[in-house]
């Protein structure tokens, strides 16, 4: 497997597109590119959470002349703040094993397991869905049978995460990458040349 043009067209992006995604942030570590969650995206989700947990720890204390579930929604806000650093953290969503000429997906969404040949990945294929009462776009590796492998699910209705998570894996992989968003209008995020 010619990993060289994989680290030219890393390089490239890392210069031509240094800011990224403000979610998410591609990364090397020697042989291996990570997709990981954004470090700033994540302060932002904590500072977030801390908000609303010291909301429900006042409410609580303020219920408490009136109820004794005020006790209970106040130690359910003091809980909440201490573990939001444990829950709420930068992760790694997918790597690019370039000595191994695999691409894993290591998100838990998008069932982890088995890595996947790079050599056998055909084109990058994002489609948003609605399974019950949420939507999610989930980003698939077309292989070479035609089958599809989930490597990237993102909850919710951010388009513009899940074209940018489709354009720089088909980059990166040199692979036709397209997006089909709610409405079923297909985006063509990467096309090689």
């Amino acid at each position: 497997m010619h990993t060289a043009p994989i680290l030219a067209r890393f390089e490239d992006l890392s210069t031509v597109d240094g800011h990224g995604h403000p979610h998410v942030r591609l990364s090397r570590d020697g042989p291996r590119i990570f997709l990981r969650t954004d470090e700033r995206h994540v302060r932002m989700r904590q500072l977030i959470a801390r908000i609303v947990a010291v909301a429900a720890v006042l409410a609580g204390l303020a219920f408490v002349p009136v109820s004794l579930w005020g006790i209970a929604l106040a130690m359910a806000g003091f809980g909440a703040f201490a573990l939001i650093p444990r829950f709420v953290r930068v992760s790694t969503l997918l790597r690019i094993d370039l000595e191994t000429g695999e691409i894993v997906a290591l998100q838990r969404a998008a069932s982890p397991g088995a890595p996947i040949s790079i050599e056998y990945v055909r084109s990058i294929e994002g489609v948003y869905k609605i399974q019950g009462w949420d939507g999610d776009s989930t980003i698939y590796a077309v292989l070479a049978d035609g089958s599809r492998t989930p490597l990237l699910v993102f909850s919710g209705t951010n388009e513009a995460l899940a074209v940018y998570a489709c354009r720089i894996l088909g980059y990166l992989l040199d692979r036709p990458a397209t997006y089909t968003g709610p409405f079923g209008g297909v985006t063509v995020c990467y096309r090689p040349e």
